[in-house]
């Protein structure tokens, strides 16, 4: 399955959005599958941006999530600002690079510090 980074985004905002719960659970967003919002769920818990569990089994492939972790709600700080998350977006394009989540935060990073004058 291919990272979608808008979906990823979603799920992230989603999150930020919904009081803290105690137990896992699912997203659901229009124009997504089950299977697609749960791969995505897997790809931000490795990369420690959600706290999440596989709920997988009898051949399905499924993913609960909980809530944002540390990394997860600095992560968003940077690229819930639409202009922002545009202008990362619009470098990835010129520079032709894939947006994964390691891209978008070396995208930020460079972003951000040019952006404030300290690159």
């Amino acid at each position: 399955m291919k990272f979608d980074s808008e979906l990823a985004r979603q799920i992230l905002l989603d999150l930020e959005d919904t009081p803290p719960v105690t137990a896992f659970g699912d997203i659901v967003l229009d124009g997504y599958s089950q299977e697609e919002i749960s791969y995505h769920i897997k790809m931000l818990s490795q990369a420690n941006l959600v706290e999440a569990a596989d709920a997988s089994g009898f051949g399905n492939f499924h993913w609960k999530v909980r809530s944002l972790t540390y990394d997860g709600h600095k992560f968003l700080d940077e690229i819930k600002n639409d202009t922002t998350w545009a202008k990362i977006k619009s470098i990835a394009k010129t520079q032709g690079i894939q947006l994964t989540l390691v891209s978008i935060k070396e995208i930020v990073a460079h972003y951000l510090k040019t952006k404030t004058g300290l690159g």
